[in-house]
């Protein structure tokens, strides 16, 4: 798995954090939550791929000499729960596909508009997103439902996406988590959870091409 390091979300700092900021923070925590899951698990196979020593255009996973190949567009695969993520892998597996890129939940589009894609898994029905922060108890998240706590994880989610990676790993397929993403457009930044009009945390107004900025 292509997982990266790094850990710390203090709740105490929430009221005086600045947008920027505590988007980092954020998105940090979430990366060391997801390193942490997989972590946690034993595996035979614990060296991290890498570049092949001989050749760079290849790879090296589990011990040989590898070319990453997939069909890789279902990035919500675990932020959208009506998708049958096993049926993917399975049929991945079947192809002898080895490869796939996950998008975990700071970016989101719209159903049947987001690029003109009509059946698109990284765009959730209302209600349906997935997201790694929990549901607040108030206001009306954009996508339906309530809005999100930035200052609560959600255990199913992380369930789910420990699921994922388990069979991810059982079958030899890399999975490449892309933690950060441009906001393409203001339909998809209406929808994400560091919006503030998405969040009960107070967060500040910022133009959606700054959301990476510190």
């Amino acid at each position: 798995m292509l997982l990266y390091p790094a850990r710390m979300q203090p709740s105490s700092m929430a009221g005086w954090l600045n947008m920027a900021s505590r988007r980092l923070i954020c998105l940090s925590a979430l990366l060391a939550a997801l390193a942490t899951a997989a972590a946690a698990r034993e595996s035979a196979h614990s060296i991290p791929i890498r570049l092949h020593p001989k050749n760079p255009h290849y790879f090296m996973f589990r011990g040989k000499a590898v070319a990453l190949i997939t069909s890789g567009e279902h990035y919500g695969a675990v932020i959208n729960p009506d998708f049958d993520f096993h049926k993917y892998l399975l049929t991945l597996e079947a192809g002898g596909l080895n490869y796939t890129r996950l998008f975990p939940g700071s970016y989101v589009e719209a159903p049947g508009k987001s690029f003109g894609i009509l059946r698109n898994d990284l765009a959730p029905t209302p209600g349906r997103f997935l997201a790694p922060w929990a549901r607040g108890t108030i206001g009306e998240y954009a996508g339906g439902g309530n809005k999100f706590d930035l200052d609560q994880w959600n255990p199913e989610y992380f369930r789910r996406f420990h699921d994922f990676l388990t069979e991810a790993e059982k079958r030899g397929i890399v999975v490449e988590i892309s933690l950060f993403s441009s906001q393409y457009g203001d339909m998809q930044w209406d929808l994400s959870v560091f919006n503030p009009v998405n969040n009960m945390n107070g967060t500040n107004a910022i133009d959606r091409k700054k959301v990476q900025h510190a």
